[in-house]
């Protein structure tokens, strides 16, 4: 399966073996930080909606740790705020329920 929604695993000194999961499109944020990452927010929005479909980022997920290395954590991370996602809750339940703890990480 090709990924649209996971990218790495990554390997961090702080999280370990971790694949990283972006849940909104680049650059959609609540914020506009001057110390950001991955510079200049070009979509700033308060709205909380299904930016990709979670059915889909939970296929995904189901799939990764089968082609993984062993997996310490699994990051919502990527270019934009994961909270944004109006089904994260969802997608934080399936994943307490068969995989690693969840940790979280903005840029």
């Amino acid at each position: 399966m090709a990924y649209r929604y996971l990218f790495g695993p990554v390997v961090s000194r702080r999280p370990g073996i971790s694949p990283g999961v972006g849940l909104v499109p680049p650059k959609t944020c609540n914020f506009d930080c001057v110390y950001c990452e991955c510079w200049p927010t070009t979509n700033i929005t308060c709205e909380r909606r299904d930016y990709f479909p979670a059915d889909q980022i939970i296929a995904e997920l189901n799939d990764c740790p089968g082609k993984a290395p062993d997996l310490d954590y699994v990051t919502f991370a990527g270019s934009g705020e994961s909270t944004l996602h109006a089904r994260i809750g969802e997608i934080i339940g399936f994943l307490k329920d068969r995989y690693p703890p969840v940790t979280g990480s903005q840029c």
